[in-house]
């Protein structure tokens, strides 16, 4: 039998070694777990008004996982369709949720085991902080690496290579994405995605130059200059010290930010949605600017310059992009499509094809789903390519 030491010196190191060790382990208490996580409060509020839009339009079976990152943090993701058909990740792009590929979703998951998910700090995904003034690398990392880590978690068949498809400021994301790890992504497909082209150079007081074969894009953008200049300065003011939509909406207060909502919903696609899903379109955009803390958001003003354009354009960094991609766009989109043509022309071993969807504009899914989906599944599973005489690409 051991005896106890009567030392003095060895009783008081005893004491206080356990001492240390039990301040060590109340600091370590403390100590947030990424493994004992729990689901932000507001993820749930926004992901029940997106089931409510969901459900409204997709008639298939579908799921929804809060998937839990190594970091603790949540992607919200909406899983449909068979697992062993190739598998197509929808991403949506800035001020949105995967909610807005409602009318998509039964269409897809016919040919595709679909992931619907949202960027982090984004829709129904957790919203962690966000560096202020944050550099274009910084807030690249943010959502990029982000989503390398939902796949990796998730895993299923997305441990081999899958269709990434992004939407706007997505397809910005998604492009950045297949640049750094494109040996996760078989094909490309951006949908009217922003940060292509370079900023215009030219001042409002210069004259336009006709020799150029881009004269009625150029004219185009400096009449909207000169007829907006006033508001585009205030709106240069707001970007610049970081006054984004969303802020607009938390201090407008729950009647008014509702009422702004609504109005946009309403406005912008009455042409296209029963009142019905507007009216829910408009609850699920008011959440979602609402609810959690301004995150992802920000992101907009550390990658983009005023008037949307990127501070550095794809266009520049395009030769990192090593993977077959198809560029969608509306015929009525904002997003001009001859900068894809440009590229097209440049890397013609990688850009497979320039879609533009008739009768449809920035959310040309959303307003014209059934000439998308035909030129979609025929871009991505038809060996025939449909022609400008067909109302396909323009090549």
């Amino acid at each position: 039998m051991q005896r106890e030491s009567t030392d003095p010196k060895v009783s008081n190191d005893t004491y206080s070694t356990s001492w240390l060790l039990k301040l060590q382990n109340w600091f370590l208490s403390w100590k947030p777990r990424a493994t004992h996580s729990q689901l932000p409060s507001y993820c749930q509020q926004i992901a029940e008004t997106e089931t409510k839009l969901l459900d409204m339009f997709v008639h298939e079976r579908w799921e929804r996982r809060f998937v839990e990152l190594p970091n603790g943090e949540f992607i919200n993701t909406v899983i449909l369709g068979d697992p062993h058909k190739p598998c197509l990740v929808l991403t949506p792009g800035y001020c949105s949720g995967i909610g807005v590929f409602a009318r998509n979703l039964d269409v897809l998951s016919q040919h595709f085991r679909v992931y619907c998910v949202d960027w982090l700090g984004c829709g129904a995904s957790s919203k962690p902080e966000y560096p202020r003034k944050a550099t274009v690398e910084q807030a690249e990392s943010f959502f990029v690496d982000s989503l390398e880590l939902w796949r990796q978690k998730i895993g299923e068949n997305l441990s081999k290579p899958f269709i990434l498809v992004g939407h706007s400021l997505g397809g910005y994301l998604s492009t950045a994405y297949a640049s750094k790890y494109p040996e996760n992504v078989r094909k490309l497909v951006l949908l009217s995605p922003v940060g292509i082209p370079r900023a215009p150079e030219q001042r409002l007081d210069q004259p336009v130059s006709h020799d150029s074969q881009d004269d009625e894009s150029t004219r185009r953008i400096q009449e909207y200059r000169r007829k907006y200049r006033h508001l585009r300065r205030l709106f240069t003011w707001f970007w610049t010290r970081d006054i984004t939509p969303h802020a607009v909406l938390r201090v407008s207060g729950p009647y008014f930010g509702r009422w702004l909502s609504w109005k946009y919903a309403h406005r912008r696609f009455q042409h296209c949605l029963p009142e019905a899903a507007r009216d829910l379109l408009a609850a699920y955009v008011y959440e979602m600017c609402v609810r959690g803390n301004p995150s992802g958001e920000y992101a907009l003003n550390a990658i983009l310059l005023p008037g949307a354009w990127a501070k550095q354009p794809l266009c520049e960094r395009w030769d990192k992009v090593r993977v077959p991609t198809i560029f969608f766009y509306g015929e009525q989109d904002w997003m001009d499509y001859r900068a894809a043509l440009s590229l097209k022309e440049k890397y013609s071993s990688f850009i497979q094809d320039v879609c533009r969807v008739p009768l449809a504009g920035h959310y040309l899914f959303l307003e014209n789903p059934q000439d998308f989906h035909q030129q979609f599944l025929q871009a991505l599973i038809d060996t025939h390519k449909p022609t400008v005489e067909e109302g396909g690409s323009t090549t």
